[in-house]
């Protein structure tokens, strides 16, 4: 049966992340849309760490020292484990909402959100935007880590788009999801070989899709 872990907070959660710090434990993080982000680890319940101020969206960890979460008015927030951890507001030049955040080519960071926001974060920790070419709403991303690795990302009215090696965002092809269906998850996955990309989105009405992409 499933273990209730849940924390006294009065939000929804929207977003979970976690890093792997042992055999057989993870931390994890959880976000909700009252601005609250808690700290829980693989058998314990989660604790109230810290408030925000603003509703939260997202959030994605690279180590225990290294989360970041995103939300309404463009918030970025970076921190760690603990409660004494000071969480720090990185700069955005947006005021949109942020769904969604995730690593992509060369451990970049990006995150993506309402009107078409995409957000890509420099080794030197500034945050720049991209021009995605749509203006519908964002709700996920997933990429590859490798230097010529791809980023996907999924939004309202089957929207789907994919960044090149160069750094352009264009549409990517949506056959068969229809013209009008939000997408709001995706994953993707190579074969053993290395050569085949699949990727998997899911959205409203209950839809699930995978496709081949090629290299």
């Amino acid at each position: 049966a499933w273990k209730s872990l849940s924390a006294a907070v009065k939000g929804n959660i929207r977003g979970l992340c976690g890093v792997s710090v042992g055999a057989a434990s993870s931390l994890l993080w959880a976000v909700g849309d009252d601005g609250s982000i808690l700290e829980g680890g693989s058998g314990g319940a989660f604790q109230l760490q810290h408030l925000a101020g603003t509703p939260l969206e997202g959030c994605y960890a690279s180590a225990s020292d290294a989360i970041w979460v995103v939300g309404e008015q463009g918030t970025i927030l970076r921190g760690g484990q603990g409660g004494a951890t000071t969480w720090i507001k990185e700069t955005t030049q947006t005021s949109q909402t942020l769904r969604a955040i995730a690593p992509g080519p060369v451990g970049a960071l990006f995150a993506v959100g309402d009107a078409g926001t995409v957000l890509r974060r420099d080794a030197k920790g500034g945050w720049s935007a991209e021009p995605s070419g749509v203006s519908q709403r964002l709700w996920a991303l997933w990429g590859e880590r490798s230097a010529a690795g791809r980023l996907w990302a999924v939004g309202e009215g089957a929207t789907l788009l994919r960044r090149d090696s160069k750094g352009t965002w264009a549409r990517g092809d949506t056959e068969g999801l229809g013209s009008t269906t939000d997408l709001l998850a995706l994953h993707g996955a190579r074969g053993k070989s290395g050569s085949t990309l699949t990727l998997w989105v899911a959205g409203r009405g209950g839809l699930i899709a995978r496709r081949a992409v090629g290299p």
